[in-house]
Parts: structure tokens; sequence; C-alpha cells
């Protein structure tokens, strides 16, 4: 993890590349980089598994933290080319389809809704995913993927809960973040 070092519950974390300051939320733990590694792999390997392709990461994780195994929040940034993708929002449809799709074939017993829209975090607008995940144990699993580009780097963050309350915490803190100039 880049900035794992950085990280530190109830503290504030600053990325210096985009002015980002963000409050890590109290009571969450740092993911170490061999477990979030190993859980790339295995969404990375339902991904390949789902659509029979090999899955290139060119993200560099900023920081995970959760509160528990079931509760999460990510950020990290990746490459992001303009001439290639000129239309943004079209190019995180497609990866949202991605995840959709990869959801629907590897928890065939679940329920699964979606919705994308557009949010202004700190006057800056992002793109918006939601996937909500209805389990035949009466779990739901939430995710909520915000991301937009930053000039050559796409910044995105990663919220993930089953527990409410610890959802809110999370995305109080994302909401709260601000970008400087």
């Amino acid at each position: 993890l880049s900035a794992s070092a950085q990280v530190e519950a109830g503290k504030e974390f600053h990325y210096k590349a985009l002015n980002w300051h963000i409050m890590i939320p109290s009571g969450t733990s740092v993911v170490s980089e061999q477990e979030w590694n190993r859980m790339e792999q295995k969404g990375a390997e339902a991904i390949e598994k789902t659509f029979g392709e090999k899955v290139e990461n060119t993200a560099q994780t900023l920081f995970v933290v959760k509160f528990d195994e079931m509760n999460y929040f990510e950020a990290n940034q990746q490459p992001y080319d303009s001439i290639t993708d000129p239309d943004y929002p079209a190019y995180f449809r497609a990866v949202n389809e991605i995840l959709y799709e990869t959801f629907k074939e590897q928890i065939p017993n679940g329920t699964i809704d979606t919705a994308s829209s557009e949010e202004l975090i700190a006057g800056l607008l992002f793109q918006k995913f939601r996937i909500s995940i209805g389990l035949p144990n009466n779990m739901v699993i939430r995710l909520f993927m915000y991301s937009r580009p930053f000039g050559d780097k796409e910044l995105t963050v990663n919220i993930m809960y089953v527990d409410e309350e610890k959802g809110i915490r999370m995305m109080s803190a994302w909401k709260k973040s601000t970008f400087g100039k």
C-alpha cells in the first residue's frame, strides 16, 4: 500500500498529488498489503472467470481501512487516458457493467440492484455507482464506487459495507473530505 504508513484511524490522511484531505474513520484498522493483495487477486479471478480474459490491475492503492471483514473503505488511483476514453461517464459505465456481470455470475442466488448517478464531493463532480447484493441469508452487501479523472489519473473511492452505521461513518468521512487547488 503506497500510503499505508500515513493512514491512521481518527487521523487526517492527506494525499499531496490531489491535495486531498480526509479523516479516516475512528474504529477502523489499516488493511495490510498482503491481505489487500489477496482480496484484489480474488476479485480479479472472479472477473477473469466471468469474462474469460486476463485482468491487468494498474491501480495504485492510496489506503484501505476496515472496521471488520465486511466493512471496507478503499481509495486508489490509476492511469486514465482521455484520448483513448474521451467520454469518462461512458468509460465508468463500462466498468460498472463488468462489476455487475461479475457479481451476477458469482452470486447466482443473490438479488442485485444497481444505480448510477453523479454526485458533488467537495465541489467536484464524481461518477457514482451503487450496487446492493441481497444474499439468501438476508445479509445485504452495499458497495459504493465514486470516481473521476484528475488529468492523466483517475481517483476511485470504494466503500463496501453490511453494517449501516459503519457505512454511514465511512460515507460521512468521504463526503466531508476536501480537495485543494
